[in-house]
């Protein structure tokens, strides 16, 4: 039996999905492979009872999804936004063997070498982005292995993505108006950098 399974926390709010998978489309290289979630147990051998974390998907246990941050890994920097579910910290939820020090859930938007451009995301998203609160989300066990038992709920891509996906969150004045237009500037002034250093390297040589 692989041991490779984790127990993820999914988001079901059409507009974080929408939210978050456009901010992963346009910072990423590469468009996303699994659902927006928070990973909070794995990776084990044997298979998560996930029915039994079905008392904490309801409006009583919302998940409070604040600032952005970086941590860096493995010459590796992850863009992130932090979450927190204070009713089920008493729970225990959180066991990443791989990560022992690991106490941050969160929800990764971005994964780069480049840390200027990860603090330049951090600043921008910071800015841009208000906390936010999920009330639509469910338990789910992920197999990186086997694509077919996990449920393709918004990996469709979004590299055009613009406000009309998030109209409710613009209008509270959690997200603001021209996010995505503003990311797409970030993303292009860092592709421009990179492209620039290339050919000075070219040239010196």
């Amino acid at each position: 039996m692989s041991g490779n399974k984790f127990l993820f926390i999914e988001i079901l709010d059409e507009e974080l999905v929408t939210l978050f998978q456009g901010l992963k489309s346009i910072f990423n290289d590469q468009e996303a492979t699994s659902p927006v979630h928070i990973t909070i147990k794995g990776p084990q051998k044997s298979n998560f009872k996930v029915t039994s974390y079905n008392k904490f998907s309801d409006s009583d246990y919302p998940l409070v999804i604040s600032q952005s941050n970086c941590f860096s890994y493995s010459k590796k920097y992850f863009v992130h936004f932090k979450v927190q579910i204070p009713q089920m910290e008493k729970h225990q939820l959180w066991y990443k063997p791989t990560f022992p020090s690991e106490k941050n859930p969160h929800i990764t938007v971005c994964e780069t070498s480049d840390e200027d451009f990860s603090n330049d995301i951090v600043s921008f998203l910071n800015k841009e982005v208000g906390d936010l609160l999920c009330r639509d989300y469910e338990f789910l066990q992920y197999i990186p292995s086997h694509r077919d038992l996990v449920r393709e709920t918004g990996l469709e891509k979004t590299r055009n993505i613009d406000d009309a996906g998030i109209p409710n969150l613009i209008n509270i004045g959690k997200v603001r108006k021209g996010l995505f237009a503003r990311a797409h500037e970030i993303k292009a002034k860092y592709i421009d950098l990179a492209n620039r250093e290339r050919l000075t390297t070219l040239h010196a040589n």
